[in-house]
């Protein structure tokens, strides 16, 4: 099992509701950032940490490995995003008390990898969609939202 911190802003309603994570196969340009192709390593039964608005809002379980998918239908056109993706089917548990990333960073950051962190070495979060974690990470994060939530 493996843990990841998938950043959803705007789109965390639409994934969160129907049950995804989504990313383009390739930007406009035909690159695939690290970030989107991480999506294609997620495995079933993989834990997706959600941050929205510098909070851990929910917990994912993932249900399938990646497949091919077109971009949503809910998700707003982005000119920079191609229409084929790789879709993950993901069971979100919301939590009743979201994790202030403010409250975990310092702590969190000794636990990160210098190199595609979802959070950068100033402890603000990353450019980016899918981050993988270390097991450490994971665990810690979970330990967290259990305090949180009893």
């Amino acid at each position: 099992m493996a843990y990841w911190w998938v950043f959803q802003s705007e789109t965390y309603a639409i994934e969160k509701e129907e049950g995804f994570i989504w990313a383009p196969l390739q930007d406009k340009a035909g690159k695939t950032p690290f970030h989107w192709s991480n999506v294609k390593e997620v495995k079933p039964d993989d834990t997706i940490f959600s941050c929205v608005d510098q909070e851990i809002k929910a917990i994912g379980i993932a249900k399938t490995n990646a497949y091919e998918s077109k971009r949503p239908d809910k998700f707003t056109p982005d000119k920079s995003w191609m229409e084929k993706g790789l879709k993950v089917t993901v069971e979100y548990n919301e939590l009743r008390v979201p994790l202030p990333v403010d409250s975990i960073r310092k702590a969190l950051l000794g636990m990160l990898p210098g190199k595609y962190s979802p959070l950068t070495k100033k402890g603000t979060g990353a450019e980016g969609y899918l981050f993988n974690l270390q097991a450490l990470a994971g665990r810690f994060l979970l330990a967290k939202i259990e305090e949180l939530n009893n």
